[in-house]
């Protein structure tokens, strides 16, 4: 499975995720501007990609590299420390930061190559793929943390299968217990699931106040990494019966609703009747908002979870997951040497 060459019409948004993609199928790392000419310019003999005006040609070719870098120093703005690359502007080059992953970078690299493997039919990508069925557990983990980050708090990773392998009661108990607040039930009651998984819920953070009384910071999480998850996923149904079928009496902080998504959310807008495509973006995320609550893409989520990763040095809060975030970096370790051999032989 190789990373595909985008077409010369491509978005810089398109080209800057091809950038990143090419990167890691190398082994040093890197990719640059003269990859994007080699692309969009076409080779010096190839007489159809100078036809016309070869001074427009050049000048086209010049802005479109331009756009292209700024869209990557948009991204590292962005994700900030969590950004895994960085730009050497001297010669317009992509360079991976680190041969291995740091911890600090996992978000990012995660949610890049779920993107890129969503491009594919399942049924092409999970018998090839080295473990293909661990993404969704790997994503929760970064996006317990993560949630950690935004809140500037405690979080714990509630989705089934639960990282301590807690049962459904024992985990709600202890959540309650730990944020001061609510009292859930112990056990079935008419109306609910009598073999509960996670109720919809994959995170649960919350920022306790020093009295530690009730009122508080309040967030409950789902994590989405699948290409329909804006049909698929109702968190404000979800939650709503979470609270009603499981707590006799559930925690009345505010909450704070949030999805979390490995994806670009810009990939898929388009200009419409808005005057630009920034324009555009920004209704769609209006409309997100209102639907799925805060969503932190991959972009926000990078920058999130390294605040949160800093947080699991804290004394005086819970944030699960900084144990299993060596399995999150040999599963990027692994992947990246996939796509490095399917790229074996290519020029670097």
């Amino acid at each position: 499975m190789r990373v595909p060459t985008p077409p010369t019409a491509a978005s810089s948004i398109d080209l800057a995720e091809w950038l990143e993609l090419l990167a890691l199928t190398r082994p040093n790392g890197t990719s640059s501007e003269a990859d994007l000419q080699g692309l969009l310019g076409g080779a010096e003999d190839d007489l159809a990609a100078y036809e016309g005006n070869e001074e427009e040609k050049d000048e086209e070719l010049e802005t479109t590299v331009q756009e292209v870098f700024d869209e990557l120093d948009a991204r590292a703005a962005w994700g900030g420390r969590g950004y895994p690359f960085e730009i050497l502007k001297e010669n317009n080059v992509l360079r991976l930061r680190h041969g291995i992953p740091r911890f600090k970078c996992l978000a990012y690299l995660l949610s890049l190559l779920i993107s890129f493997l969503k491009r594919f039919k399942e049924k092409d990508v999970k018998d090839v793929f080295p473990a293909y069925n661990q993404l969704e557990d790997l994503f929760q983990i970064c996006g317990t943390i993560a949630a950690a980050g935004y809140i500037d708090g405690s979080s714990v990773s509630f989705g089934f299968p639960r990282l301590d392998s807690s049962p459904f009661y024992q985990k709600l108990l202890s959540v309650s217990t730990s944020m001061g607040e609510g009292r859930p039930k112990t056990g079935w009651s008419p109306g609910a699931s009598p073999k509960p998984k996670d109720a919809g819920v994959d995170v649960i953070a919350w920022r306790e106040c020093p009295d530690r009384l009730p009122g508080q910071m309040y967030l409950l999480g789902q994590c989405a990494t699948g290409n329909t998850w804006q049909t698929e996923k109702t968190p404000g149904v979800d939650y709503k019966d979470f609270h009603e079928y499981y707590w006799t009496n559930w925690p009345h902080s505010p909450l704070l609703s949030a999805t979390l998504v490995p994806f670009d959310l810009r990939e898929s807008v388009t200009q419409g009747g808005y005057e630009s495509i920034e324009e555009a973006y920004s209704w769609e995320r209006w409309t997100l908002t209102k639907r799925f609550g805060v969503v932190l893409d991959r972009f926000r989520l990078a920058h999130y979870y390294v605040r949160g990763l800093a947080h699991t040095l804290q004394p005086n809060v819970t944030i699960e997951g900084r144990r299993q975030l060596r399995d999150v970096r040999n599963w990027v370790v692994n992947a990246i040497q996939y796509l490095q051999k399917e790229h074996l032989g290519d020029a670097t």
